[in-house]
């Protein structure tokens, strides 16, 4: 009886350690391939909703690669491919990072208990892309507890202070005053 025991716990224990190495296969390929996928699907989301020329591409990981593989390109409206760093403006370039602290904040648990923080996003971008920086960064004011703004920029303030009705103060404004 002892005997049939131990095999039964054997061959209990020996379908144990194989669901386990897949599921451990599973959440490695997760890591390694859903993850980064999505969340560069995300930034492409995000970047359309901006007026650009390009695109991003998600790279498949090869099966050399060694660590989790977040790798796009940069895919113009003709089908070309531009260098990050000379291809693209750093308005687009500063663009990208956006989408990207988007993108990772989507699916951030407890966003009503969390504070937002932008440190003037809007490094070199033109008119039309602030008022859509602006109501994306409005759209977070309904997600999470509270969001602040840093920012010197008066235009992108308007832009911030419109999307409030109908109380346009919500994005307030302190100067450089002896009080403050």
């Amino acid at each position: 009886t002892s005997i049939d025991n131990q095999n039964d716990t054997e061959a209990k224990l020996k379908i144990l350690s194989d669901e386990l190495k897949k599921a451990q296969d599973e959440l490695e390929s997760y890591l390694a391939n859903t993850i980064t996928e999505s969340v560069i699907s995300k930034m492409i989301d995000i970047l359309e909703k901006f007026n650009l020329s390009y695109t991003l591409e998600h790279i498949e990981p090869t099966p050399n690669t060694k660590d989790y593989s977040f790798s796009f390109r940069i895919k113009d409206q003709k089908g070309n491919y531009r260098q990050f760093k000379d291809g693209l403006s750093e308005g687009e370039r500063q663009l990208i990072s956006i989408a990207f602290f988007f993108a990772i904040n989507k699916n951030l648990q407890n966003k009503e208990n969390k504070i937002l923080i932008f440190d003037d996003p809007i490094t070199s971008l033109d008119s039309p892309n602030l008022k859509i920086l602006a109501e994306l960064v409005h759209e977070k004011t309904q997600e999470f507890s509270q969001v602040i703004v840093f920012t010197h920029h008066p235009l992108f303030h308007k832009y911030l202070a419109k999307c409030v009705k109908p109380n346009p103060d919500k994005f307030g404004v302190l100067k450089n005053h002896e009080t403050f």
